[in-house]
């Protein structure tokens, strides 16, 4: 996959992955990077941040509880989806503190299933 370097969409959605996998770090022209539904990722791996062309992270249920901050140096990235992660879903702390934290991004936080316990 990292021989890929024209890549721009890539979906690793709904695969029971804990982790994004480290080829994706040699994608460069990435712009749209799907990670849903694999739930027990628990953080963001430092060389995301490298992927300047980045626009858009989907990453609805995964195990995450909060965004790392260097997520604010990445130029381009204006949208990242977290819905179904109820950790951050069911916390309106959270939430508001995450939309503070990266003014640039528009969040979707949307729980479109009743996969999290009711607040």
């Amino acid at each position: 996959m990292s021989q890929l370097k024209n890549l721009t969409y890539l979906d690793l959605g709904r695969n029971g992955l804990d982790e994004i996998p480290i080829f994706v770090k040699d994608l460069p022209r990435l712009r749209e990077f799907r990670f849903a539904w694999n739930m027990k990722l628990k953080e963001i791996p430092a060389f995301i941040a490298n992927l300047r062309e980045l626009t858009t992270l989907e990453l609805d249920a995964d195990g995450l509880r909060d965004l790392p901050d260097f997520l604010n140096a990445m130029p381009k990235l204006t949208r990242i989806t977290l819905g179904e992660n109820c950790k951050i879903t069911q916390n309106d702390a959270k939430m508001k503190d995450l939309i503070r934290r990266f003014p640039k991004i528009t969040f979707g936080f949307s729980d479109e299933y009743d996969d999290c316990p009711a607040k």
